[in-house]
């Protein structure tokens, strides 16, 4: 929100406790711009990336 400060490190770090302790759970992903493009353009696309 425009205005307001970011996080502090203490309240992400608490934060992040109270999530996991409610059961969340951190999942890592691949970043979107390694995944190949599957858009049915065939042997052309073998190289993009999205």
């Amino acid at each position: 929100m425009p205005g307001l400060a970011p996080p502090t490190e203490a309240e992400v770090r608490r934060m992040v406790a109270e999530f996991q302790a409610r059961g969340g759970q951190i999942t890592v992903c691949r970043p979107v711009h390694l995944m190949p493009v599957q858009n049915g353009a065939g042997r052309d696309a073998k190289r993009w990336t999205a």
